[in-house]
């Protein structure tokens, strides 16, 4: 991987448990190897009853949802977003996996190999207590809806093949992202995303010219903490500037932006 790109990677990673329990160099050679995957909406990652693979995922943009089936129906048991780690039982035991997951917006995957974070899990206690504890809430009550932000379990996926020229890959972009005005307030734009099934929402002015971005994550730490109110305008709590790329960019070029 290019070494801005790693960087970047490793950046993003420190930020979130487990990885910032993790030493700088050794993260730095995680992020080395970290294999970086585009997905379409309504793409599947893995399935529900397939064989451990040698990944787990990290949601870098977008969101995911963890579904398990039962009998005729399809029980939705979570979303993830930034910053999310699911996938991680092949890093813990070698069972079937017992959730689905599936891309419901435009995402990019972090996967992590587990030969490149066993020894780390093995050496670092503080990483081995943080994944043993969320594996084991995960064993006793799997589907409970407490239990946001632990790990979840993923399927085979054809990462090699399948992503090996992932740094020159064009992304295939929304051409209907899910915006709002300014002036639009923040339940109203909440009710929007909702509606879409989406976990981000654009903010446009008049000339549809982007001016910030609301993420679900935003709703989570502004909102439902009690820091802003829902009545305000979503510009309160939207990130600024938003970045932009050329319809021909590669995922590589996205990375280093």
């Amino acid at each position: 991987m290019n070494n801005t790109i790693a960087i970047r990677v490793h950046d993003f990673l420190k930020n979130y448990p487990p990885f910032n329990m993790v030493e700088k160099a050794r993260l730095l050679g995680v992020a080395e190897k970290v294999v970086v995957q585009y997905y379409k909406p309504g793409e599947l990652i893995f399935e529900q009853g397939a064989d451990p693979n040698e990944y787990f995922y990290m949601v870098k943009e977008g969101a995911v949802q963890i579904k398990r089936k039962e009998d005729e129906s399809e029980i939705l048991v979570d979303k993830c977003d930034e910053g999310d780690v699911f996938g991680i039982r092949p890093l813990l035991a070698k069972q079937p996996y017992v959730v689905s997951a599936v891309t419901i917006e435009e995402t990019l995957i972090y996967a992590i190999h587990t030969d490149d974070f066993e020894d780390i899990f093995t050496r670092n206690s503080r990483v081995a207590f943080y994944l043993a504890s969320n594996f084991a809430a995960g064993v006793r009550n799997q589907f409970a809806s407490g239990n946001k932000g632990r790990f979840f379990h993923g399927q085979k996926a054809e990462v090699a093949s399948e992503y090996e020229l992932v740094e020159v890959q064009s992304i295939d972009n929304s051409k209907k992202p899910i915006v709002c005005s300014p002036d639009t307030l923040i339940k109203d734009a909440a009710q929007i995303m909702t509606d879409k099934r989406v976990g981000s929402i654009i903010v446009v002015n008049d000339n549809c010219q982007p001016l910030g971005r609301t993420t679900d994550k935003d709703f989570r730490k502004k909102i439902a903490t009690g820091l802003i109110s829902p009545e305000q305008p979503i510009t309160d709590i939207m990130s600024s500037p938003v970045i932009t790329a050329l319809p021909e960019r590669t995922v590589a070029d996205v990375q280093i932006v």
